[in-house]
């Protein structure tokens, strides 16, 4: 018997992985709130931990599925995530099902399920998918009855509805027309059937959904061709990439293009998993054949697609979607085992989730758990000079004024070299602001602007692919040149800041660990995937086929969009909050050594005039060495708890 018809361990990983980013949370909001309480927390930290907690907050895992037409793909979605509903919810028949992308989720800002379409007829305007995301204007939306299947099966046939309009008009909506079922279309004149929606948002009360999980369903090749956002927007934002493939066909050549042009280059990338379910493998069920038969060819299949593919043979799942939802309706256990969807649901609820939880601990355990770090080094620091001014005050019971004179004069030059070295600093904190002025000026929008402009003027003087391929690698060559040039002033600033740091330690004793600094190699990663799908959107069929005028326009208003935005990005990182940062644990331990400086100077002046001040100093110093140990030991413990989540263990507060 099959207790539960959806994934009982995908949604209990979930909800530990939700638990692990509460406690991230918590963490971050208590380091908060202490150094608030300190006067410690700084305009550029404070929107650093803000962003971080917001980060959390909106966290997602989207798991992106990608096929071509007829591969079972909605049959996988309804089976791992919607067979509770006890049918198929999503509409899937033979043929062509799901005409355009669609992504479900669970929207809690309302309770009224939905489903909103956009028409494809705004493939001509100018405006980005996302940008009609941000308004509800243009879209359709149809309200979900939950209790109502029948009427709620035949509202999500939406997304599979197509309407016929002559092939000049989806040449001009930038749609490549290679419908097996339809005769090859000749004239521009001639009907051909295009789909009536090009996006489709499904906001459902699912328990995963509710937890945060998204699922991003593209339909063929020919989507992913005409809408270069979901290659440039919505599969780099895929925890996992989901292929699927069928058993009953094999590789076909358009599975492969989708595979070489869409697919590939996002396995470089440790933050996502490419897995590929070998679905409808009951095609190769053979009742009058010996059961270790039938899985030999099973093998042999699963094999030959990885070697093609050139993946492990761990990342292909042969599956029955079909059967799989089967069973889970009718409570079927061993034809669920059969189906092989345990072992897909398996990896999704373990390598998934924790995939994710690392790619959350490089993104905030680190950065926070530096910044812990460096305020322990600066209690520390202050810690150690309280311990040795008590020990002074102690060694002075009994000494002339004379001795505390002398060292009223050690220290008085003491506080003369550290004036000396401030003023050094605040020579290098102009050579790191001139750096990060040569920083900006590199990525500065209106330079790129410019150069996007210039590209756009070359692709409209050219005609030929060559000339738009041309164009292109001119744009990419001309970006990549710049983040070569930041990358290296980001060096000479790193080794600027190491000098003024070890200057500090080397002469006023501080203890200081790395500086943080600027890093551009995420940008530099990001621009080479970019170019990446450049290249892919530039061989698409649609590319191939629409109208230059359209050519442009999708380029323009995806890839050219995400390169401004990647430098954009960088450009906001590079401005000089990174050098407040980099000089921030610095700059705090000097206004603490400044202190302590100026109140033993004022202490060793009332000592010289009355002993009894000594012992009330001794008095004070304990305290606040007392005060000191104890708010070390509190970030030693949310420092604690930082490396526990970031090794993965499981709090053991928590229950």
């Amino acid at each position: 018997m099959v207790e539960k018809t959806h994934s009982e361990s995908l949604e209990q990983r979930l909800g530990e992985l939700n638990r692990w980013k509460f406690q991230l949370k918590k963490t971050i909001i208590e380091y908060y709130a202490w150094l608030k309480k300190h006067n410690l927390l700084s305009v550029e930290t404070e929107e650093q931990l803000r962003a971080a907690i917001h980060a959390i907050n909106t966290d997602e895992l989207t798991v992106a599925l990608v096929a071509e037409f007829s591969r079972g793909k909605t049959n996988l979605i309804n089976a791992i995530f919607f067979a509770d509903f006890g049918r198929q919810l999503l509409p899937s028949t033979a043929g062509r099902t799901t005409m355009c992308p669609v992504e479900m989720f669970h929207d809690p800002s309302t309770d009224q399920p939905y489903l909103r379409t956009l028409p494809i007829d705004t493939l001509l305007d100018q405006r980005s998918l996302s940008s009609f995301k941000e308004s509800r204007e243009h879209w359709q939306q149809f309200d979900l009855d939950l209790s109502d299947p029948e009427r709620l099966q035949q509202v999500l046939m939406e997304v599979r509805l197509t309407k016929q309009v002559p092939l000049a008009e989806a040449h001009r909506l930038g749609l490549a027309m290679d419908n097996p079922d339809q005769p090859a279309p000749v004239q521009d004149s001639d009907p051909v059937d295009i789909p009536k929606w090009r996006h489709a948002l499904l906001n459902y009360p699912h328990p995963l959904m509710k937890k945060g999980l998204r699922v991003v369903d593209t339909p063929g090749l020919n989507a992913l061709g005409s809408e270069p956002e979901l290659i440039f927007g919505l599969l780099p934002t895929a925890q996992v990439i989901l292929f699927v493939l069928g058993a009953d066909t094999g590789v076909t050549s358009s599975d492969l293009k989708i595979w070489q042009n869409h697919i590939r280059a996002y396995q470089q990338q440790r933050q996502q998993a490419v897995i590929v379910a070998l679905n409808k493998i009951d095609m190769l069920w053979d009742e009058l054949l010996p059961e270790a038969e039938v899985q030999r060819t099973i093998e042999q299949q699963r094999q030959g697609t990885a070697d093609l593919l050139g993946l492990p043979l761990q990342a292909v799942f042969p599956v029955s979607a079909h059967k799989a939802l089967v069973a889970k309706i009718k409570q079927d256990g061993p034809l669920l085992a059969r189906s092989g969807l345990p072992v897909v649901e398996g990896y999704l609820s373990r390598d998934l989730l924790e995939g994710r939880r690392d790619t959350l601990v490089e993104s905030y355990c680190t950065g926070i758990g530096h910044m812990i770090d460096n305020s322990l080094l600066l209690l520390q620091g202050k810690l150690d000079a309280m311990q040795a001014q008590r020990r002074e005050l102690f060694e002075l019971s009994g000494q002339s004024n004379a001795m505390i004179g002398d060292l009223l004069t050690e220290t008085r030059q003491q506080k003369k070299r550290h004036q000396q070295n401030i003023n050094e600093l605040l020579l290098g904190q102009k050579e790191l602001e001139a750096k990060s002025a040569e920083l900006a000026e590199i990525l500065s929008l209106e330079a790129i602007d410019q150069l996007i402009a210039e590209t756009q003027q070359r692709m409209q003087g050219s005609w030929t692919t060559g000339g738009l391929r041309r164009a292109m690698q001119i744009l990419f060559d001309q970006l990549n040149k710049r983040m070569i040039a930041v990358s290296n002033r980001v060096d000479e600033s790193r080794d600027l800041l190491q000098q003024i740091y070890r200057r500090f330690e080397t002469e006023e004793g501080f203890s200081l660990g790395q500086p943080r600094t600027f890093s551009i190699m995420k940008h530099r990663v990001k621009l080479d995937m970019l170019y990446q799908e450049a290249e892919s959107f530039r061989n698409s069929a649609a590319t191939a086929l629409s109208a230059k005028n359209t050519v442009i326009q999708r380029f323009f208003t995806a890839l050219a969009e995400q390169a401004r935005a990647l430098f954009a990005e960088a450009s906001e990182d590079a401005r000089g909050s990174w050098i407040r940062q980099a000089l921030e644990p610095l700059k705090y331990q000097i206004r603490d050594h400044r202190d302590l400086l100026d109140r033993k100077i004022d202490d060793l002046k009332k000592i010289a005039e009355s002993r009894d001040t000594l012992t009330e100093r001794i008095k004070e110093l304990h305290r606040s060495i007392k005060r000191h140990q104890t708010e070390i030991q509190r970030l030693g413990q949310m420092q604690a708890s930082i490396q526990q989540l970031s090794s993965n263990r499981p709090d053991p507060g928590e229950t």
